[in-house]
């Protein structure tokens, strides 16, 4: 097929032969990794790129390679990126078998994000650093007098670890998500040496198996890095869809409840802020954590209690998207609607769809 083009980082270095449907065999030196690749579409600046090993293995069996072919695979992305600085990537495991896709969303810049907030500590190094902190920042802390709520620090989201070389946290802001970080402070997965960058992606799958879930009770993994970062160290969100993580927070017992609390005192989205995390194209919401049974009646409803009125509102099994007329409307529905309970959901999580 015709080279599309060449890309380098590191060692790493991989070309792109397209097919006629729109993926391209990635052919790298990266340890011997095959990846596919495809672009779509994207909004203004912002652009879409998917990669997925070439054999289709699922994501725990991928898990299971050696370091070298881990850290490869990640290696092959970052070099196929145009700019490897600032994404949002997203993998999205299919279950046993059936393979996974990365997608990553590039393309913004510090014009258009505001990046992680500004702390003196890290939380996810300083187990002392207070929650308030940590997610809002030294000026949101001090400014709303929340400089420890409750008392509650970075230790007080700690799991007991799962895998050498990372850490394993609770979500502070309450979401039903674990969250991995290299135990080392890291910012750009760039700097990370090929046995720390594979450590924080395999200890996904000792999550998986430290608390009896199945590779598919995961909805996504998300990494975010430079710009698009709310919190400066590199963290992978395991997504779990809310009535199955409700199973887990049952057994943590006192530690859960501790941080909901936390959560709905210093938790709510800042408008401003909120507007910049999408372009200003965006009209879509996410509405995830919902559990089955919610149906689109329950949605209108919780909806129309709080005067928020999407142009369209899409049910699927767990999850919905709303459409706004406009991007500003999109953005107080996800403030507005923070931490409010939809049908039988205890609360459902809104955010920008991608």
């Amino acid at each position: 097929g015709l080279c599309l083009r060449g890309y380098a980082w590191g060692e790493a270095r991989a070309s792109a032969r397209m097919r006629g449907d729109g993926w391209s065999a990635v052919e790298s030196r990266a340890g011997g990794v095959s990846v596919e690749m495809r672009e779509t579409a994207g909004s203004g600046r912002e652009r879409k790129t998917e990669f997925r090993p070439l054999r289709g293995v699922s994501w725990t069996a991928f898990l299971r390679e050696d370091v070298t072919a881990i850290a490869g695979f990640f290696r092959v992305l970052m070099a196929a990126l145009p700019a490897a600085e600032d994404f949002h990537m997203r993998v999205l495991p299919a279950g046993e078998g059936d393979g996974f896709i990365v997608r990553v969303v590039h393309g913004r810049g510090a014009e258009e994000l505001s990046g992680p907030v500004e702390a003196g500590k890290c939380m996810s190094c300083d187990l002392d650093t207070p929650l308030a902190v940590g997610v809002k920042g030294d000026a949101h802390a001090a400014r709303d007098g929340r400089d420890g709520v409750e008392g509650l620090t970075s230790r007080d989201s700690a799991l007991p670890g799962v895998w050498p070389r990372t850490r394993c946290w609770l979500d502070a802001k309450a979401r039903a998500m674990f969250i991995v970080t290299p135990e080392d402070h890291h910012e750009d997965m760039q700097a990370m040496g090929d046995e720390e960058l594979a450590a924080m992606w395999m200890a996904t799958g000792a999550v998986i198996h430290r608390f009896g879930l199945q590779e598919n009770d995961i909805a996504s993994m998300v990494l975010n890095q430079g710009v698009y970062r709310n919190h400066a160290h590199l963290h992978v969100k395991m997504r779990i869809p809310a009535a199955r993580f409700a199973n887990v927070t049952e057994k943590l017992g006192a530690q859960w409840r501790a941080l909901w609390d936390f959560a709905a005192e210093t938790g709510r989205p800042d408008y401003r802020n909120v507007l910049q995390k999408s372009v200003p194209a965006n009209t879509k919401v996410s509405v995830g954590d919902l559990v089955p049974e919610v149906s689109e009646e329950d949605m209108q409803e919780c909806l129309a209690a709080e005067r928020i009125r999407p142009v369209s509102v899409s049910m699927s099994t767990g999850s919905a998207i709303l459409t706004f007329e406009s991007h500003e409307e999109a953005a107080r529905c996800i403030c507005h609607m923070y931490r409010k309970p939809v049908g039988r959901a205890q609360f459902a999580y809104f955010w920008w769809a991608h």
